[in-house]
């Protein structure tokens, strides 16, 4: 999630010198951050389930499709991208030291940026942020859970809270590292990203317990989770996939239906903007034609014919009355 709002947030073209030189010593720190609290605090933890290490490869493997392959939820006001990545984070928190945890993490995460083809430095960047927010996160988990049952009350509140505070460290300190690099940034709208956010960690929180409790009676409920992620995974793309066809028929039907009734070159040209403004969903609209195109002639054809028309209206009226 914050990782497509760090995408939209970022100025397109290449970075000066001074920016590069800002970058490395944003990344040495947040680096230098992740081995400090590692070795500070993380390193002497024990996991509150248990050191259950069989669990390893289906985190690293959870976390890499999850972070390559985000979910889409999109209606005709909203679009909301949503990466699953805190399940798999919060299975090992609750279940792995924070070293392999940790290392589980940035195996799937480096898998899924090189899968994306995002450059050597940015997936470096994004990497370090991402670790020092579970790094992190882990140390609240543990402060706020100590001896508690993950699968009772306090665990679900300190599971929510846990996903929570990974979510919004993992796009503050993005943003923040964004803004600190390149003095171009521009901060991205704060209000879709509030809402994803919040549906992120429902998500995450919701889907992130399930799996743990079903962890929690018998370490291979994994498997069983992760048939029923998949069926739904595989069953909510074909639906949305389904939707999105047919509502570009039912604006197709509808565009057609506008312009089959209308007669005047003008009232279709005024359609035709109106439409591409509505689509695109842009404050104004207009038709701009260039003198000396092709499309000025067909222009002036629509012009003239409108205009002999608008006369011989006029006429007939005349001639009526």
């Amino acid at each position: 999630m914050s990782r497509e709002a760090g995408e939209r947030a970022k100025p397109s073209g290449r970075t000066s010198q001074t920016s590069t030189a800002r970058a490395l010593a944003a990344v040495s720190a947040v680096t230098g951050l992740v081995l400090l609290l590692y070795f500070q605090e993380l390193a002497s933890l024990k996991p509150v389930g248990g050191d259950r290490l069989v669990l390893w490869p289906v985190i690293a493997l959870g976390v890499w499709p999850s972070s390559a392959h985000a979910v889409h939820v999109q209606t005709r006001k909203i679009h909301l991208v949503v990466s699953l990545s805190e399940i798999p984070v919060l299975i090992g928190i609750v279940f792995l030291r924070p070293g392999p945890a940790i290392a589980a993490v940035g195996v799937g995460l480096t898998a899924a940026l090189v899968q994306r083809k995002r450059p050597p430095f940015k997936t470096i960047a994004t990497l370090a942020v991402y670790l020092l927010a579970v790094s992190t996160g882990i140390l609240i988990c543990d402060r706020w859970l100590g001896k508690g049952s993950p699968v009772r009350e306090l665990g679900w509140l300190v599971s929510a809270g846990t996903v929570t505070f990974i979510c919004l460290a993992d796009l503050v300190l993005l943003l923040a590292v964004m803004a600190f690099c390149d003095k171009r940034w521009r901060r991205p709208p704060l209000l879709p990203m509030l809402s994803q956010a919040a549906l992120y960690v429902a998500v995450c929180t919701s889907l992130g317990l399930v799996a743990v409790s079903m962890i929690w009676v018998n370490t291979w409920g994994i498997a069983l989770f992760a048939a029923i992620a998949l069926a739904t995974n595989f069953a909510y793309r074909a639906t949305v996939v389904s939707g999105q066809r047919y509502a570009n028929l039912e604006k197709l039907y509808d565009f057609t239906r506008r312009l089959s009734g209308l007669s005047e070159g003008r009232d279709v040209m005024i359609t035709v903007v109106a439409e591409a403004r509505t689509l695109l969903s842009a404050g104004r609209a207009k038709l701009v034609i260039p003198l000396g195109s092709p499309l000025e002639q067909l222009g002036r054809a629509l012009l003239f014919a409108w205009g002999r028309r608008s006369a011989c209206r006029r006429r007939s009226l005349n001639l009526q009355s």
